[in-house]
């Protein structure tokens, strides 16, 4: 008898600690913003696309991580984002691989869709 007493005294503090445990309060998550920039003036697909992109990633992660999308122009000279990039200034881009040409050769290789069954600017209109 004293066996069983003891048996479930031992449960119910083990259940009392997973209650207890378990409501602890929880540290705040730390938010992540980024800074990012588009090649291309606001309104222009580019730049539209890029925001709704941001506002997706937003959304998705519950507020925790944040992409900042600028306007060209704004952060570094337009067409120059990958170099920004590469020099911490930004975190993202939405740009063309032509743009890449000066440092990279195959540069405008990198912006063509190939077998999307469209034009390598069919998807801007």
């Amino acid at each position: 008898m004293k066996k069983r007493v003891v048996l479930w005294l031992v449960v119910g503090i083990f259940m009392a600690g997973l209650i207890f445990v378990d409501s602890a309060p929880k540290a705040q998550q730390k938010v992540i913003t980024w800074t990012g920039q588009s090649c291309l003036p606001p309104g222009m697909p580019v730049a539209v696309g890029l925001q709704d992109l941001c506002d997706r990633i937003k959304a998705a992660s519950g507020g925790r991580l944040i992409w900042n999308a600028k306007p060209a122009g704004s952060v570094c000279p337009a067409t120059k984002e990958w170099q920004s990039i590469n020099k911490g200034v930004l975190d993202f881009a939405a740009t063309g691989g032509s743009y890449l040409v000066p440092e990279i050769p195959f540069g405008s290789i990198v912006s063509q869709r190939v077998g999307a069954k469209i034009s390598p600017l069919g998807h801007m209109m």
